[in-house]
């Protein structure tokens, strides 16, 4: 339970990658799904070169990369790659390794968060995940070493 995690203010703080051991897949990627009351978000990140096949959701916005410029989130996957994202006022800013690389305003409240999702085409994983509210208060801590 992520208490008092509100999914229009917080952030997040993840590391990904996703290893070339499936040869026979050329476009790989991580789509991180975050549940809440009222809807969800879906961050695609995509191996470079294949973000015209990614799309992104926040609340009641869907942009796809069919007819979006989404190049911002493609990126080399077989390093690790640290991703985070910072909702202020329904408003995303999502960054790969530091750098501001896509943002994406939407109007309808998301309430509190429920879940966390990741899904990956090809081999993926995960390193970490950090959840924090508004203030910059750690509310979720996972290494996923267990």
């Amino acid at each position: 339970d992520f208490i008092g995690l509100d999914g229009d203010n917080f952030s997040f703080e993840t590391e990904i990658k996703n290893s070339n051991q499936e040869q026979a897949l050329i476009c790989q990627n991580c789509y991180i799904f975050i549940y809440a009351e009222n809807g969800a978000m879906v961050i695609p990140i995509s191996s470079e070169g294949c973000v015209s096949d990614i799309s992104i959701t926040a609340g009641d916005v869907f942009k796809s990369g069919k007819t979006n410029d989404l190049t911002g989130l493609g990126c080399d996957l077989t390093e690790w790659r640290k991703i985070k994202g910072e909702i202020v006022d329904k408003n995303l800013k999502i960054y790969i390794d530091d750098e501001v690389v896509y943002e994406l305003a939407y109007n309808k409240p998301l309430g509190k968060i429920k879940g966390w999702h990741y899904f990956f085409k090809g081999c993926g994983s995960v390193n970490y995940l950090n959840l924090s509210d508004s203030t910059n208060a750690m509310v979720y801590k996972d290494d996923f070493w267990r």
